[in-house]
């Protein structure tokens, strides 16, 4: 694993450094610390129920422990999640090699890192609107996904790095954060935004293939080096609404003929 995968693992840190609270806007700094905490509070939130279960037991093919699926034994192509599961554990289908389709229960709120990292067969993901967090490389190095929606999430961090055939991308209003989303992946060339999102963060459409992008005027941030690295990319509508921009935002980007900046 690169110095680069490594500096994803240190977000919070890394954000710090790279945007001065005194240069920033207020109010997207608010934006910022409001969302970060909220995800806090919902951990806490999370680890507080899970512990009312702290009894591990086997469902079928599945691992569960205090509200968490700690991993699943099964070889089925298609795998719907049993009632009761809070969260996705770390790894818990990770190298998976027969996984086709994953289908999110109602339930389920959270999916934590490399939950489905490197499962190389899976084509369709089945996100419900209860999914508040999905964690770093939660489906890293998925070479079969080539398109993904997302409903609804608090916080998506580096989820979807390196997964070389993904296409097309649909962001849904409940989305409020992406950070690293989907740096080197190196063949999405469209994505579609909700309103709703108001964060952007840093590396997130680093190295792709977006060809045109209209940002939704509920956007307020855009992260260093989001759009980083896109030689494909023509042009890009902002709004009013974007009050910081950081260093190297849409940076090598060699045919970007213009960018739409409202009066």
């Amino acid at each position: 694993m690169n110095d680069r995968i490594w500096k994803k693992r240190m977000f919070a840190a890394f954000l710090a450094a790279s945007v001065s609270v005194s240069s920033m806007p207020v109010s997207t700094f608010d934006i910022l610390a409001e969302a970060t905490t909220e995800q806090e509070t919902h951990s806490q939130n999370l680890t507080v129920t899970n512990q009312e279960n702290s009894q591990q037991a086997e469902n079928g093919d599945f691992v569960i422990e205090k509200g968490c699926l700690v991993s699943y034994k099964g070889t089925k192509e298609q795998v719907t999640l049993p009632e009761g599961i809070i969260t996705v554990g770390e790894g818990a289908f990770e190298n998976n090699s027969t996984l086709k389709e994953i289908i999110f229960s109602a339930a389920v709120e959270q999916v934590d890192a490399r939950a489905f990292a490197n499962c190389k067969s899976l084509q369709k993901i089945s996100f419900t609107k209860s999914i508040r967090r999905i964690g770093e490389y939660a489906f890293a190095e998925c070479d079969s996904l080539e398109k993904v929606t997302i409903p609804s999430a608090d916080v998506v961090f580096s989820a979807f790095y390196g997964c070389s055939k993904l296409k097309e991308v649909y962001i849904g209003a409940g989305v409020r954060r992406l950070e690293g989303t989907f740096w080197e992946c190196g063949q999405l060339s469209k994505v579609t935004f909700e309103p709703g999102i108001v964060a952007i963060g840093e590396d997130t459409f680093y190295h792709t293939k977006l060809e045109s992008v209209e940002l939704p005027d509920t956007l307020s941030y855009i992260g260093a080096s989001a759009f980083y690295n896109n030689d494909t990319l023509t042009d890009i509508s902002l709004s009013e609404s974007v009050v910081y921009i950081g260093d190297k935002a849409f940076y090598d980007n060699d045919k970007l003929a213009s960018v739409m900046v409202p009066d």
